[in-house]
């Protein structure tokens, strides 16, 4: 999988949500849904009335060209619909984690990412060249609006408003093998 890792407070993920919907994307939320029909949203307003929820599908009609599959469990005697990663679209996936920043005070990672293939009942289906494009102006967007650390290995993307809202102590960053990352940016 081609995946960018970020730490993004609210406000970061909020600027780069605003951009997908600018370059006339949609976002489908993997929410628990009631049946098996899931949600398209097309606009800021439609996506704040989502929060906060974390893993969102970003689409765009150029190469969404599959319904998403969902299947369920059962939840407190109720079917509860989950969205399938992989299957139909094909998407780019974004992941950011919000429930940290908005109960513990602490901003984790995320990523957004592309599969190498993804499936449409059963046969693999490749990501087109107007998908990988959409995806690497989205991680230059993500890029120019971030400052990159390195832990490890491992290389991390930190939104700018994440930066200042640690440094100014209303946030921590999730500590990462046992490094403070404030420290590292």
């Amino acid at each position: 999988m081609a995946q960018l890792d970020f730490f993004f407070s609210i406000e970061d993920r909020e600027l780069f949500i605003e951009y997908c919907f600018n370059k006339k994307c949609f976002i489908i939320p993997h929410l628990p849904y009631k049946s098996s029909e899931y949600i398209t949203l097309i606009s800021l307003i439609q996506y704040k009335k989502c929060e906060p929820h974390t893993i969102f599908s970003i689409g765009d009609n150029t190469f969404f060209n599959y319904p998403l599959k969902l299947d369920f469990n059962i939840i407190d005697n109720e079917k509860k619909y989950f969205i399938i990663q992989r299957e139909g679209g094909p998407t780019i996936d974004f992941f950011s984690p919000v429930f940290g920043q908005l109960e513990n005070n602490i901003i984790g990672p995320g990523y957004i990412g592309i599969y190498p293939y993804y499936y449409n009942e059963g046969e693999k289906i490749y990501p087109s060249v107007t998908l990988k494009a959409h995806y690497s102006d989205f991680t230059k967007f993500i890029k120019s609006h971030a400052k990159p650390f390195k832990i490890g290995k491992r290389k991390y993307w930190v939104g700018l408003n994440a930066i200042e809202l640690c440094r100014k102590g209303h946030f921590e960053f999730l500590q990462i093998d046992k490094e403070d990352l404030i420290n590292l940016i």
